[in-house]
């Protein structure tokens, strides 16, 4: 095994342990960056670089951009939860490749995969953007959507989630369908991230700014669960259940400097909500959450309410929230 497969390994194997968000502050990027190139496998067993930065390399949740300065949103400590929400120093802009085309491009391999597959696409352009932390690696996965209620809620009763969420939420938003997952994609594993290095070659040997290839076997890094939900004018609802594993979580994410945030109260929880309109995995580049932990019997859980669409309200996503407490 080469120094830099070592290196590699050493990471994915420490993110397994560890959650976190589409988010990376840039130091911690070039540092992982730099050292990949020098080959310097002593960078993990000696400096030790700290276990919530090497996640923040693998996996994420909202944005997909670096932090940048900024300021502290929140912070929240409860149990093995720990979490933290930054804005950047400016408002996120991609300068080489827009949103609309990664989302195309994305959409597009996504169609050519069948029930249960996924893929991982390597974009060029991504390698040359500032800002943008997740690198040049893209996830997208065909799941396997449950549209009827019984099978969904029997599914999540083999997997021992006891989170009791309805069937219809206030407004109201039906349900549509549960799946694994994040209800946006992005979702990447272990395997599709070690193809970086075939696809950085294939796309240079063939002139492709975008190559892709589909992930054998795929295994999410982190379990989830997500239900979606639509009303009559088709706006959605997502609900997001990430059980917490044995371990301790660190979760860091960061967010454009024109986020809006507020700490609120769902039923007797602290709840945090976030708006921003540079969502690269959302159609309407919009994105709103209303995030909490929540504890039911010995599982705690970290839940989200969320929308990409834009009409959706702050209240919309309370009235939802208050139902599941």
């Amino acid at each position: 095994m080469s120094i830099e497969e070592k290196l590699r390994h050493e990471y994915l194997q420490e993110a397994r342990r560890i959650k976190t968000t589409h988010s990376l502050d840039r130091h911690v990027l070039d540092i992982y960056r730099k050292e990949m190139n020098r080959g310097m496998v002593n960078m993990v067993r000696k400096k030790k670089l700290p276990r919530i930065a090497i996640a923040l390399l693998i996996v994420g949740l909202l944005s997909g951009f670096a932090y940048v300065g900024g300021k502290l949103l929140f912070q929240e400590n409860q149990g093995p939860w720990q979490v933290e929400y930054r804005t950047s120093a400016d408002n996120f802009q991609l300068q080489h490749i827009t949103p609309e085309q990664i989302r195309s491009k994305m959409a597009e391999v996504k169609s050519t995969l069948v029930t249960g597959e996924a893929a991982v696409i390597y974009f060029a352009d991504l390698e040359r953007e500032v800002n943008f932390s997740m690198g040049p690696l893209l996830g997208v996965k065909q799941p396997e959507k449950l549209t009827d209620w019984n099978q969904w809620l029997k599914r999540l009763q083999e997997q021992h989630i006891s989170v009791p969420i309805p069937e219809v939420l206030p407004g109201p938003f039906h349900f549509e369908a549960g799946q694994l997952g994040s209800p946006l994609g992005g979702d990447l594993d272990e395997e599709g991230l070690n193809m970086l290095d075939q696809l950085r070659q294939e796309s240079q040997e063939t002139g492709n700014s975008i190559v892709w290839r589909k992930v054998p076997d795929h295994k999410p890094l982190v379990d989830s669960y997500s239900f979606i939900y639509q009303n009559e004018g088709r706006e959605r609802l997502f609900v997001r259940l990430i059980p917490s594993p044995p371990e301790n979580i660190l979760i860091k994410a960061t967010l454009p400097e024109s986020t809006t945030y507020e700490e609120v109260t769902v039923g007797s929880v602290k709840a945090h909500y976030i708006s921003h309109e540079y969502s690269i995995y959302s159609e309407s580049n919009h994105y709103k959450e209303m995030t909490w932990i929540q504890t039911n019997g010995d599982q705690s859980y970290l839940v989200g309410v969320s929308s990409d669409s834009p009409d959706v309200t702050k209240d919309q996503l309370i009235q939802a929230a208050e139902s599941i407490q």
